[in-house]
């Protein structure tokens, strides 16, 4: 692997883009950004979690298959999981949203968003993948033995841009070997432990004597990985009323539920998924989207949509066990059910999970060894049928 993280125990933004997940063909569609960023509800009553019930009309029977779907007039409960120790969360240790199992008493939402993204996740044409290369986000660490490579970002306060925390930023010590993902977002997140901080780079660029990005955001390591409360403030004052720190559509940093390497070599997936979606709600900045996002950068406002910061479930009731999976999309599948998945992006597929790069052969085969190969690989065997989306608790 190209970095060493210690300690260790896991996308469109400006402008707003549709991505192929096929042939990385990108729309872009400018939002104005003195838009003021707002949360608009859309949600009913909550209801208990639910559980379709089987041929037989019993809620009790037990969904093993990917053909199980969800009821929202029936209950049901969440199997236990231990919550790990805060202490050995490797970064963003404040956050409850990325690292604790979802609770017993969390709620589905309303039977219309379950009827919605029903008619999303089992679409045939639907696409599901896990993003292993050119929308995969290369992880970092700063490398204070390196010298300073002069930074600066493209966008900053250009029209429909604004100002970016970013600009605090001037020169980033890093290996000379560190490229950003090949994908039209070309992530790039740093780790600076030093100073506290994620850089988060969105469509960065190495030249022979700089760095540069359009735009991103910076977190505080220890914090919680979104932009709420943003950490560091730009050198000029902020024009626009919205987060200014944005490594995702959502504000949240693109570190945040990232799937490791390993995660993967572990095992187990210890944390909330994240992923990006074809059906975010919109529009750009007022959404709906729900905390943990801020803001949103959803184009969806025709037909069934995605919040950004909503959180999906596998149904606690479905017997992993008993499918027929890969090592690979078992543990995602385990993740899915005990800790939930954030959307945190608009992208090309409609779920698509965001993976850390791999750099090296031996990054590669971590991922081939499980199942996982591919620039997009499949996760269509899982049991979309039986995922559930949930009520914000925040």
């Amino acid at each position: 692997m190209s970095r060493t993280l210690s300690p260790r125990p896991g996308s469109s933004h400006f402008p707003h883009r549709r991505r192929s997940p096929i042939s990385g063909a990108v729309v872009a569609m400018m939002c104005v950004a003195g838009m003021a960023a707002c949360s608009t509800e859309r949600r009913d009553e909550a209801v208990p979690f639910t559980l379709q019930p089987t041929a037989t009309g019993s809620a009790d029977a037990e969904p093993t298959s990917s053909g199980s779907s969800v009821n929202p007039d029936a209950s049901t409960t969440v199997a236990a999981v231990e919550e790990p120790d805060s202490s050995s969360r490797p970064w963003f240790g404040a956050s409850s949203a990325f690292w604790v199992p979802i609770s017993a008493s969390a709620r589905v939402a309303a039977g219309s968003r379950q009827l919605e993204l029903q008619s999303l996740l089992t679409d045939p044409k639907a696409n599901m993948v896990a993003n292993l290369i050119s929308f995969a986000v290369p992880v970092v660490e700063w490398d204070q033995s390196q010298a300073p490579v002069p930074f600066r970002v493209t966008e900053e306060g250009n029209e429909g841009w604004g100002y970016n925390d970013l600009s605090f930023v001037d020169a980033l010590r890093l290996s000379e070997a560190t490229r950003p993902a090949s994908g039209t977002d070309g992530k790039l997140v740093i780790i600076d432990r030093a100073d506290n901080r994620v850089i988060d780079l969105l469509a960065a660029e190495r030249t022979t004597n700089a760095w540069s990005s359009k735009w991103g955001g910076v977190y505080a390591l220890d914090g919680d990985g979104t932009s709420r409360f943003p950490a560091y403030q730009g050198r000029n004052a902020q024009k626009y009323p919205r987060p200014i720190s944005r490594g995702t559509g959502s504000g949240i940093s693109s570190l945040a539920g990232l799937t490791t390497l390993d995660d993967i070599s572990s095992g187990t997936i210890n944390h909330a998924l994240v992923f990006a979606t074809d059906r975010a709600c919109g529009p750009p900045f007022v959404g709906p989207f729900v905390a943990p996002a801020t803001t949103t950068d959803g184009w969806v406002e025709d037909g069934p949509c995605i919040e950004e910061g909503a959180r999906l479930q596998l149904d606690p009731t479905v017997d992993i066990a008993a499918l027929s999976l890969d090592s690979g999309e078992r543990m995602i599948a385990e993740a899915l059910q005990n800790y939930g998945a954030y959307c945190i992006d608009n992208g090309g597929s409609r779920i698509g999970f965001i993976f850390e790069l791999p750099t090296t052969p031996t990054d590669v085969a971590i991922y081939d060894n499980v199942g996982l190969k591919g620039d997009y690989a499949s996760l269509n065997d899982l049991p979309w049928a039986a995922v559930r989306i949930l009520e914000p608790t925040a």
